[in-house]
């Protein structure tokens, strides 16, 4: 008796933990893309990183993208050298429908707009 008890209790775990977990439902029109701009060095027959670049991500969804502003920091120190880092200084929230444009300094629900416009007619937006 004591025995049927406990594997009921474990069927019944089991069967609530089965019920709680849901599949998402796969997206046909949306995901994400990392744009990566390598440059050939003759010399070493590899792929490299160029200066002041580096890998961007962006998502979308149907007519909605959200893509990473890059910036670029280059400082000279007293032998003349260049010291640069490159890091994601907004992200650019797309409406491709009404061609809006809408500028913010992190991603997270609670980010809030730093910029907003609409492309022009000829296209493009301020950033290039």
């Amino acid at each position: 008796m004591a025995l049927n008890t406990f594997l009921g209790a474990v069927f019944f775990v089991f069967a609530i933990y089965d019920l709680s977990c849901s599949s998402a439902k796969p997206c046909k029109n949306c995901g994400s893309v990392l744009l990566k701009h390598r440059m050939l060095n003759p010399k070493t027959d590899e792929f490299v990183l160029p200066a002041y670049e580096c890998d961007r991500k962006g998502w979308y969804l149907d007519s909605l993208v959200i893509g990473e502003g890059v910036h670029v920091d280059i400082e000279n120190d007293k032998t003349g050298n260049s010291i640069w880092k490159t890091y994601v200084g907004e992200y650019t929230f797309i409406d491709l429908r009404t061609r809006s444009y809408y500028e913010y300094l992190t991603f997270s629900d609670t980010a809030k707009i730093v910029d907003s416009y609409f492309e022009a007619k000829g296209g493009g937006n301020k950033r290039g």
